[in-house]
């Protein structure tokens, strides 16, 4: 599927509920899009990359590919991802992205465009390239009378994915069916994996994902993780029988515990006895140890250990970052002479100084024959709002002895990631010199609201920059971004309809759609804005 939006709340809400149906209950494979809202960190998309049974699929592109299908005039010479590809993780942990497939393709595309075919990129492209190779793995299977179930196909796909980057924008790595056949083939028959699956939850849900300043200065304490094993449900019209019940009794599996990279500052056990049952155990992190600026993940992984050739089965990510803190606001926060490579992505974590509300970013491009792309990605995250709320991007070229300087809002006391990707085609090596600066511009009230009856209205600027007002960045303005009008529907034309046979979840349940009807005369209104600003150093 190639489908998606930001979220507030990761793998929950009607539509979110019904894809891990069809899943669990139906046996149907989710493929999707993991988004092209990259390269922030947490900017993953919803459904595809949120739901906990998809298999959201990342992009990246070959240096072939870079040749054949982008007319290079020559190849960076290795994998990349994407720069607009999506990462992880979501708000609640969860890494979201599982694997990787090739984010772009010479396709048909509709007649209406009055072309024949088309050079066309995203995870869209993707996922489809993605659910083929699946579509070709579940041939084999069939055709060897394998028996399989979603969650056998991903946890195959993830444990012979081919490991480079980051996990945050590829997942588990690039995938590798044919290495996936010959895994799901080296299990026992029947293989208990065929009718089982797996969910573990912890920390702030699926995951543990640690980004405020006050998060990562001590230990955690114990966090209590539990694991709950489930059987692949019957289809509704048939019965569970006394040997479905007598496999639930009989099973009992013993899981060895690691940590895929290996850190120092997660302690856990070495072994967990599973029945059905949920089973309960506690861990525990000491992100006080780690340096300043830097994000690290790891994932406990979960392996069977009559199996462990098989790879883990339960994957549970930690990602920690750990912020710096802004001793000196007063002067710029400078990065001088730092050389970026194609395609790289460099990331700093700051803790925005309290009484903060606006970010001053500068950058130069050192270069005196190169020009370069360059995609600024700005986040800081509140819980359960979505990225998008608190997020500046933007994409520039900039020229051989170039500047670009830029503001946006920031919330004080809250971790900022400050994102600079090279764009993935770039060639050439280039230095550049960048600053971040904080600072606040008060303005009381901080929204304007006008009545029907209200005539003008005082506006308070303070001005905390050490710049007036007018180097800043010319003359502030009013944008008027909406008019409200409270109207009620028409009683009598308003109704409940129902839809056709086709518009049902499943068991048949119907769908029925709401008509409101509104009648109402939008009149155009102008309104002039006075200004006297007054500075304060």
């Amino acid at each position: 599927m190639s489908y998606g939006e930001d979220c507030h709340l990761p793998n929950s809400g009607r539509l979110q509920q019904l894809f891990n149906e069809v899943v669990e209950k139906h046996g149907i494979i989710f493929v999707s899009s993991a988004g092209n809202n990259g390269p922030a960190l947490s900017t993953t998309g919803a459904p595809g990359a949120t739901c906990s049974n998809s298999i959201g699929v990342g992009g990246y592109v070959t240096p072939e590919m870079q040749l054949a299908e982008y007319s290079l005039r020559q190849s960076t010479g290795s994998t990349l991802p994407f720069t607009w590809s999506s990462r992880g993780p979501n708000s609640d942990g969860w890494l979201g992205v599982s694997i990787s497939a090739p984010g772009a393709a010479i396709t048909s595309v509709p007649q209406f465009s009055l072309c024949q075919r088309q050079l066309m990129n995203g995870t869209s492209m993707a996922s489809p390239n993605a659910a083929g190779c699946i579509a070709l793995l579940l041939s084999a299977l069939k055709e060897e009378e394998i028996e399989y179930n979603p969650f056998l196909i991903r946890s195959a796909l993830e444990n012979c994915a081919q490991k480079c980057f980051d996990c945050f924008s590829v997942g588990c790595g690039l995938i590798q069916i044919h290495l996936a056949l010959d895994l799901i083939r080296s299990l026992s028959r029947p293989s208990f994996l065929s009718n089982i699956y797996f969910e573990i939850v912890g920390g702030q849900g699926r995951g543990i994902y640690l980004r405020e300043f006050d998060q990562v200065q001590q230990s955690s304490g114990d966090i209590r993780l539990t694991i709950k094993t489930k059987f692949f449900s019957k289809q509704f019209d048939q019965f569970t029988s006394f040997e479905d019940q007598k496999k639930k009794i009989n099973y009992s599996s013993r899981l060895s515990l690691l940590c895929d990279p290996p850190v120092n500052y997660v302690q856990h056990g070495k072994c967990v006895d599973l029945s059905f049952q949920d089973r309960t155990f506690d861990i525990r992190l000491d992100p006080s140890i780690l340096k300043d600026d830097q994000i690290y993940f790891t994932q406990l992984q979960f392996f069977d250990i009559n199996q462990i050739h098989f790879g883990p089965l339960i994957r549970f990510p930690i990602t920690i970052i750990k912020p710096m803190r802004i001793l000196n606001v007063d002067q710029p926060l400078e990065y001088r002479n730092q050389i970026f490579q194609s395609g790289e992505i460099r990331r700093h974590f700051l803790e925005v100084p309290f009484g903060s509300q606006i970010a001053m970013f500068r950058i130069r491009n050192n270069s005196f024959d190169h020009s370069s792309q360059m995609n600024l990605h700005f986040i800081q995250l509140e819980m359960n709002r979505s990225f998008r709320l608190n997020e500046f991007e933007k994409l520039i070229r900039l020229n051989p002895q170039s500047t670009f300087q830029c503001y946006f809002l920031v919330q004080q006391k809250r971790t900022l990631e400050l994102c600079l990707a090279r764009w993935w085609s770039s060639l050439t090596n280039i230095s550049f010199d960048y600053s971040i600066q904080f600072s606040s511009l008060i303005l009381n009230p901080s929204s304007i609201h006008f009545s029907s009856s209200q005539s003008y209205q005082r506006i308070d600027l303070e001005n905390h920059f050490p710049l007036t007002i007018y180097e800043i960045s010319g003359l502030p303005f009013i944008q008027w971004k909406s008019l409200v009008q409270t109207l009620r529907p028409n009683k009598e034309q308003s109704k409940i309809q129902i839809l056709s046979s086709r518009d049902c979840f499943p068991q048949q349940r119907q769908i029925y759609q709401l008509i409101l009807v509104f009648q109402f005369n939008l009149v155009r209104l102008y309104f002039l804005f006075l200004f006297h600003f007054f500075s304060f150093s």
